[in-house]
């Protein structure tokens, strides 16, 4: 391993500008190619961020982020396609890829395939390869280059810096996870989602890292949990849908699995529901801590999450991280405590980017986080806090916040109701806006459970359980039924797409959907026509 990091260090391009991308797998070669970039970089680099593509995700639906990239490495079992799609990329790389590193097969200026790149750090070649060299770079040095999920409108791309990303990680894995060197943690997730950047970060504590690459279900759906067993995981990190899913399937780990080295469980993606507790508590491992975090691509990192020093309360997140002045605030930029609100940021926190890409003004930056309280940071994340135990709990996107007749409610409140429904699978809950912008309704989509119908008697319960467990205010105005609710690749459900399709707009960004087809469903539904 030595002497391939040594090696990248090396053979990656140093220069001014530099921009790294790599469409792999969640492998060992990609996390080589991680560790070597920050050594690759001379002070004098202006830029030496390096950006991750899941190789799960379809080519094509990369090219809004690949515009500005000089330098591609790809595996081969994708080649073709990349080269296809890359080609379309409007600017010319930058940089070259030595001549001695790989041999270019494709057709493709500038770009190798990964198996070329490592084949040249063989043990034959050792003597070839400089000895490794640390460089002394600035605390704000680029580092990763993320991207939003870009449902509803281009990504923006968020450069952030090493110093501040490392400093935030070690804080969350170190003190709120209290981590050491005997810990080893295991998190589902591909290479483009912000957890394998965050669970990378653990190796500064001298913890190990388990990487996995496949389903989560195959060949069998106690996969995951044979590897826990096996190689002793002590904390494991997954997503809120996957633990729904295993709930569905029946699957007691408790029963089958020792589980005796597991002793946190990490959740994020979407919140917690408040029975998935009940189901960890109860059929995975009664003495863990569960963890329900959340933070974003747009922080690399969490606002909130696991704290090992307080209890666990059902339903909620346990509290806000070390370093974050965090608070809920209302219209009017006051704090409040048991009532929904707009999470806010107060001061600056490490992890902040550092800049957009094309974005010399820093023009984007400010509108997407400071332009509803001035030098505030706006997340866009609808909450909760609890007065009482100072747990939190989220309540959907801001910029998706539901406010028929000028109430405001967040769509996470109604999910907490209807997910109660064991003949409801799934459901999704946005709002319909009048074409001339002056009033919307609230329009609640339910995907039944299999061998479930859908019936008006099923719709009065909805409502009456709503109505009694909220308000009046919270009713839907219109409960319909659906085949398929679309989520992102990293189990989000895509709200906000189906607001604005089901108010006359086009949505043509769907490259970052697990299930793209799904939007289709939400096209012309008759009833909801000439609103």
């Amino acid at each position: 391993m030595l002497s391939l990091t040594r090696f990248h260090s090396h053979a990656l391009p140093s220069h001014s500008h530099t921009y790294i991308c790599v469409v792999s797998a969640t492998t060992l070669q990609m996390f080589l190619k991680l560790d070597a970039l920050p050594k690759a970089n001379h002070p004098e680099s202006v830029v030496g961020a390096f950006y991750t593509l899941p190789a799960q995700e379809p080519v094509g639906s990369h090219m809004s982020r690949l515009q500005f990239f000089g330098v591609f490495l790809y595996p081969k079992a994708t080649s073709s396609d990349i080269v296809v799609a890359i080609s379309a990329v409007s600017n010319s790389p930058v940089g070259s890829a030595p001549s001695k590193v790989c041999e270019l097969r494709d057709p493709l200026l500038n770009s190798c395939l990964v198996e070329d790149f490592l084949q040249s750090a063989t043990n034959d070649n050792d003597n070839g390869v400089p000895p490794l060299q640390f460089e002394q770079l600035p605390f704000k040095h680029p580092l990763f280059i993320m991207y939003s999920s870009g449902t509803t409108g281009p990504p923006k791309c968020i450069v952030h810096s090493a110093g501040g990303t490392l400093l935030k990680h070690l804080e969350e894995h170190s003190l709120q996870s209290n981590m050491t060197q005997d810990d080893i943690m295991f998190y589902y997730t591909t290479a483009g989602w912000m957890m394998w950047n965050w669970l990378v970060s653990t190796l500064a504590l001298g913890s190990a890292i388990v990487l996995y690459d496949g389903s989560p279900l195959m060949p069998h759906p106690n996969v995951l949990w044979d590897l826990i067993d096996n190689i002793g995981i002590t904390i494991f990190g997954t997503g809120a849908k996957w633990l729904s899913l295993i709930e569905e399937k029946g699957l007691k780990p408790a029963e089958t699995h020792n589980l005796k080295a597991l002793r946190m469980i990490l959740s994020t993606g979407s919140p917690l529901k408040p029975q998935s507790y009940d189901y960890v508590y109860n059929h995975i491992k009664s003495n863990i801590l569960l963890g329900s975090i959340s933070g974003g691509t747009d922080i690399i990192a969490c606002f909130m999450g696991q704290n090992w020093t307080i209890p666990v309360y059902r339903g909620e997140i346990q509290s806000f991280a070390l370093g974050c002045a965090m608070e809920s605030w209302d219209e009017n930029g006051h704090h409040v405590l048991g009532q929904s609100g707009e999470l806010v940021c107060t001061k600056p926190f490490p992890s902040m980017p550092i800049y957009f890409w094309n974005d010399p003004q820093n023009f984007k930056y400010k509108k997407a986080y400071f332009s509803k309280f001035a030098g505030v940071w706006v997340q866009g994340d609808f909450c909760k806090i609890n007065p009482d135990t100072g747990g939190i709990v989220m309540l959907g996107r801001s910029d998706g916040t539901l406010n028929p007749n000028g109430v405001r409610f967040g769509s996470a409140e109604i999910y907490q109701v209807v997910e109660t429904f064991v003949e409801i699978q799934d459901c999704l809950c946005v709002a319909q806006r009048k074409m001339d912008g002056s009033d919307e309704r609230a329009v609640l989509f339910i995907k039944m459970a299999n061998n479930q119908q859908f019936t008006e008697e099923l719709k009065k319960d909805i409502c009456s359980h709503i109505r009694t467990s909220l308000s009046s205010r919270h009713v839907p105005a219109r409960v319909l039924p659906i085949k398929d609710i679309p989520y992102t690749i990293n189990g989000k459900k895509v709200e906000i797409a189906i607001s604005k399709i089901i108010s006359g707009q086009n949505v043509s960004q769907r490259g970052t959907l697990s299930n793209p087809e799904s939007l289709d469903l939400y096209s012309n539904i008759e009833v909801l026509q000439n609103y």
